[in-house]
């Protein structure tokens, strides 16, 4: 929510297997004690907390994004979260980049945590 609520003070978005879609991961049932609410009161107000829904501010300030992400994610699905906010990211004109690990999951691993593509985007965009 932070980034969304300060787009201008963002340089870019990195994120290696990020939840897109609180319906997906971990569910609202889950995700709604983090919010204070009850689940029938994020339902209600989902737009204004998930991630998929709050890119309009970031894709204004040309917010750059990548996402490394397995396409064997079963924790966190990859067309449901990281493919679902490129889709309507691409779509309100921001510019995301996700790399996708082929066979790999929602794993502890070199391919995602020492991913220099990843480093060199953050440094490109640092300040």
């Amino acid at each position: 929510n932070w980034a969304s609520e300060h787009a201008r003070c963002v340089a870019c978005i990195a994120g290696i297997f990020p939840v897109g879609d609180l319906r997906s991961y971990p569910g609202l049932k889950t995700a709604c004690g983090a919010y204070g609410m009850s689940e029938d009161e994020l339902a209600a107000c989902l737009p204004e907390h998930n991630p998929v829904d709050r890119l309009a501010p970031l894709a204004k300030a040309g917010v750059p994004i990548l996402h490394l992400h397995g396409d064997s994610d079963t924790v966190v699905p990859i067309e449901q979260n990281s493919g679902e906010l490129a889709r309507r990211y691409s779509k309100l004109g921001g510019t995301m980049e996700l790399l996708i690990v082929p066979g790999k999951g929602h794993e502890i691993i070199p391919e995602f945590f020492e991913c220099q593509a990843l480093v060199d985007f953050v440094i490109r965009h640092a300040g």
